[in-house]
């Protein structure tokens, strides 16, 4: 199995397209499909994908090839829970979520917490910034972040 990125793969030059990452999956019996991976792909690209089978006497077959595009990546922005996303090293924490729900059904409808939620918004990238760095800063943000999202989760029940 090759393939290239936006150019057909003929029988020519089926052997300088890009082989799969992965080994080639043992062969079954005629008429039974087979499944590898391909992997490093690139996002929002159109590529074509060829196949051919080797003969118990080494004989290469024709190539089947079809041509095929990846989707586009989707992401989604996190807003918020800087210090907590720096201290536990991801936006999707399960300790995170539980910020997040927090400040969403308790701090963003009211004045204060609202007060509460800029401020914090503007001043803790930086110090997030260097959380995310250290290993010690991260276990100790941690440890200072765990009672509040033990808090947070008593809140929400």
């Amino acid at each position: 199995m090759r393939y290239r990125e936006n150019a057909p793969i003929t029988d020519a030059d089926f052997l300088t397209a890009i082989p799969s990452s992965t080994m080639p999956p043992p062969p079954g019996p005629p008429g039974t499909t087979v499944s590898t991976l391909i992997s490093g792909l690139r996002s929002d690209v159109s590529y074509t994908v060829a196949v051919r089978a080797l003969a118990m006497c080494d004989a290469p077959s024709k190539i089947a090839a079809s041509h095929t595009s990846t989707l586009q990546a989707a992401f989604v922005t996190l807003h918020g829970c800087f210090i907590a996303t720096a201290a536990y090293g991801t936006p999707l924490a399960r300790q995170i979520e539980v910020l997040r729900r927090f400040r969403d059904h308790h701090l963003l409808d009211n004045p204060l917490g609202q007060l509460a939620v800029a401020t914090y918004v503007s001043l803790s990238p930086p110090v997030a910034s260097a959380i995310s760095s250290d290993e010690h800063l991260r276990a100790a943000a941690r440890w200072l972040v765990s009672p509040l999202v033990e808090l947070a989760r008593a809140a929400h029940q």
